[in-house]
């Protein structure tokens, strides 16, 4: 989000936020992947891509439904169907901010459908941070401190431990192996204590409200 001082006619609306939009024009111009070459899926529905990528995400859904990845092969699998790193950093930050209005909603992934030389154009499934207004303290009884905001149920149901949506399906079958919960317990600590660390939230936000105070007062 980017704010902006909006002007219509030459009559002064006040400060809007200005933000991009997730889809494949995001991607090709973030990652240069040709948005042709780019699958997205919103909810469970295909967003952007052609009919035919509906087969790719079934292809995930029905391997996360089966897999035992306990098995490290079946889990070798699953890190080439998924970038298991970014999704560790996705759900570090989705939890830790205890979103309530995720991961039954507002979930976002995208893949190139062949594969190619770009950055992340290597037909993994990557997940999309987006719409976190219902979080950190935003709606106190679903996403305040107090809340587990590991097995709490959001407001549109579902938690990331259940697996009847489909970020919990990833979820608990990649906890079922050691690596990964490891790998995870790792980098949500980091997440926690480097990313967020109070003092550097608490000045960036300083320096937000400082840059936004004179011009939305007037």
């Amino acid at each position: 989000n980017y704010p902006v001082s909006l002007f219509l006619n030459g009559e002064y609306w006040g400060i809007y936020l200005l933000q991009e939009r997730f889809g494949d024009s995001y991607v090709e111009e973030n990652y240069g992947i040709d948005k042709d070459n780019v699958v997205v899926f919103e909810n469970d529905v295909l967003d952007e891509g052609i009919e035919e990528d509906v087969a790719l995400y079934d292809e995930l859904l029905d391997f996360f439904a089966t897999a035992d990845l306990c098995n490290e092969e079946e889990y070798e699998s699953a890190c080439e169907i998924i970038d298991v790193p970014a999704f560790i950093q996705y759900m570090s930050t989705e939890i830790y901010v205890a979103n309530a209005d995720w991961p039954n909603n507002n979930m976002r992934m995208y893949r190139s459908r062949i594969n190619g030389e770009h950055q992340n154009e290597d037909n993994k499934w990557r997940l999309m941070l987006y719409d976190t207004d219902d979080s950190s303290n935003m709606i106190p009884n679903k996403c305040s401190p107090n809340i587990d905001s590991f097995t709490n149920e959001a407001h549109w149901s579902k938690g990331p431990l259940d697996d009847s949506c489909t970020i919990g399906l990833l979820f608990t079958k990649l906890l079922a192996n050691s690596q990964f919960r490891s790998d995870f317990e790792t980098e949500f600590t980091r997440i926690a204590n480097e990313v967020f660390e109070y003092s550097l939230v608490d000045e960036y936000l300083d320096e937000k409200v400082e840059l936004l105070k004179t011009p939305m007062l007037n």
